[in-house]
């Protein structure tokens, strides 16, 4: 198994010339990890950039069937293998009282 902390880095970005070669490296590193592992977990705290190929040539890594022939995400297949959890959806126990609050600024969940 083979888990990627900071997978954003991994992804195709279109870096500019000062950093491309750095990012390049990164990107076949996790192409070759990807092809050698019977388990790839991509992880990251970095919101998504929002450019389709980016978030695509992640899932690429992955399962490349996860992307179609234009090189877009097909959403209704690599659902399942994405698992997204944002601020709000995130709990806590304080100590002082032992009650579940969400974290501070953050719209109580309606479970």
């Amino acid at each position: 198994m083979v888990v990627i902390d900071e997978a954003h880095h991994y992804s195709e970005t279109g870096a500019n010339a000062a950093d491309g070669a750095e990012a390049s490296q990164r990107r076949r590193l996790g192409q070759v990890l990807a092809k050698q592992s019977d388990a790839l977990l991509l992880l990251s705290a970095t919101p998504h950039d929002g450019y389709d190929r980016s978030f695509a040539s992640l899932l690429e890594l992955l399962d490349p069937s996860l992307v179609d022939s234009k090189g877009k995400p097909r959403e209704e297949v690599y659902r399942s293998h994405v698992v997204r959890r944002l601020k709000k959806h995130g709990t806590g126990y304080p100590p002082d009282d032992g009650q579940t609050r969400s974290f501070p600024g953050t719209p109580a969940r309606a479970d």
